[in-house]
């Protein structure tokens, strides 16, 4: 790995852990989510575009995943236009565990990300990591890592940092904005 950024908190929400893993599965609402841009200074949009597939190709589409989906450990597949890329990327989402407090969700970019000309990060150049579980009665922990392999463009720690922070916002249901940024 050439860049790695942890995320960790704790936060409180009266659902279950298939209601978490339903928000996982439903890509389509992360059209919209803000996070801050260390090159513009300003909270910004990240994803314009998103939905999920039926197998890694974006002609497949179809509705958002089920929590039962989500959980099945299946690999499941989604498109997204990052604002900062040029075009629709493809991730593969697969989460494990069968506990009714403990979910483990891994993103992996399927394809390459690009922006213009410049591939930014080569297929699977891209992951992510996500711990869940529920610590006591409402309240849940969050341990996050994001990661960049060797082989693509290196550096940006800022920024991927404030993107994990804007995965851990959707997943908690609130604002991209809410609170300060975590990296300037």
């Amino acid at each position: 790995m050439s860049t790695v950024a942890a995320l960790s908190g704790r936060f409180r929400f009266a659902g279950t852990l298939d209601d978490l893993a339903a928000r996982i599965g439903a890509v389509s609402e992360t059209v919209g989510q803000l996070y801050w841009s260390t090159t513009d200074q300003t909270w910004r949009e990240l994803i314009s575009e998103a939905f999920a597939l039926s197998e890694a190709d974006t002609e497949f589409r179809r509705p958002d995943f089920t929590a039962e989906e989500v959980r099945s450990g299946a690999a499941l597949y989604f498109a997204q236009n990052d604002t900062r890329s040029t075009g629709l990327n493809v991730y593969r989402l697969r989460a494990w565990g069968t506990d009714a407090d403990r979910l483990t969700v891994e993103t992996v970019n399927e394809t390459p990300v690009s922006f213009t000309f410049v591939t930014l990060f080569q297929e699977e150049g891209l992951l992510s990591l996500h711990f869940i579980e529920r610590l006591d009665g409402d309240l849940w922990g969050y341990y996050g890592l994001a990661a960049v392999r060797e082989g693509s463009v290196a550096g940006h720690t800022k920024s991927l940092v404030n993107r994990a922070a804007a995965f851990y916002r959707f997943l908690r249901g609130v604002p991209g904005d809410e609170g300060a940024p975590l990296a300037r």
